[in-house]
């Protein structure tokens, strides 16, 4: 059976994994720091809107918001204000449909929606509690 050595730089994060992986399978010789400093691995990274990932405002919570006024509202309406917030304009579309099953929004026709009669109730009462206050 032929043998290899093979020499791996990996950073102290991983090492404990990349033994753990040769475990069994190798005879461990030596580990040392290495001299030279770890570069992080090139490929793919994560995109971001305009540059930033958080954008100060979840997406369903921007759905709500623009349907607070219990009005119904289009995909259009949806769309523009996801722009606005620095959101991909389509994106809206996920947000809704996890409020639609959470039963906080009510799709009312061909993309046109509304809050549900519980959130709007909810809705109203935050509104007089604050004018109370």
């Amino acid at each position: 059976m032929k043998t290899f050595d093979v020499l791996l730089r990996v950073s102290d994060k991983n090492l404990s994994t990349v033994l753990a992986c040769l475990a069994g399978a190798a005879d461990l010789i030596k580990v040392e720091a290495s001299a030279e400093p770890v570069s992080e691995p090139e490929g793919p990274r994560s995109r971001y809107l305009n540059g930033k990932k958080d954008k100060g405002i979840h997406g369903e919570t921007l759905v709500l918001k623009v349907l607070v006024d219990r009005a119904v509202h289009t995909a259009a309406d949806l769309q523009k204000a996801f722009e606005a917030n620095g959101f991909a304009p389509h994106s809206y579309s996920a947000s809704v449909s996890r409020l639609v099953k959470a039963g906080k929004v009510q799709r009312v026709g061909d993309k046109l929606y509304a809050l549900s009669a519980a959130t709007a109730l909810k809705a109203a009462n935050l509104e007089a509690a604050r004018r109370g206050a």
